[in-house]
């Protein structure tokens, strides 16, 4: 049973490390980056753009960028919302995280 165990765990680490690394790759693909929504707003100026890259460590290499990310989830931090700034993300998720478990409960009795 223990030999059983310790395999779905190794799984579920090579699995969740896999997906990561996917993630990461789509992300990271996409032509430009997050300070490029602020290219028309004429408040922003281009100093201010380059400070929000080197903020958010865009201006680091690809794999330098991977590291960093991959080691802040398996500490917990996924960063800052862009949508919600300048909220954590683990805060939103324990925001909405009691609602969404409540309806997930709901569903699963209406089977």
């Amino acid at each position: 049973m223990k030999k059983y165990i310790f395999r779905q765990v190794i799984q579920i680490i090579i699995t969740l490390i896999i997906f990561q690394t996917l993630l990461f790759i789509i992300l990271d693909a996409q032509p430009g980056d997050i300070t490029n929504l602020f290219l028309l707003n004429p408040k922003v100026t281009p100093e201010a753009r380059e400070q929000m890259r080197v903020a958010l460590d865009l201006d680091k290499p690809p794999l330098v960028r991977y590291l960093q990310w991959l080691s802040n989830f398996l500490q917990g931090n996924l960063g800052v919302s862009f949508s919600h700034y300048p909220r954590p993300v683990m805060d939103i998720i324990l925001e909405r995280a009691p609602r969404t478990l409540i309806l997930f409960h709901q569903s699963i009795n209406l089977l």
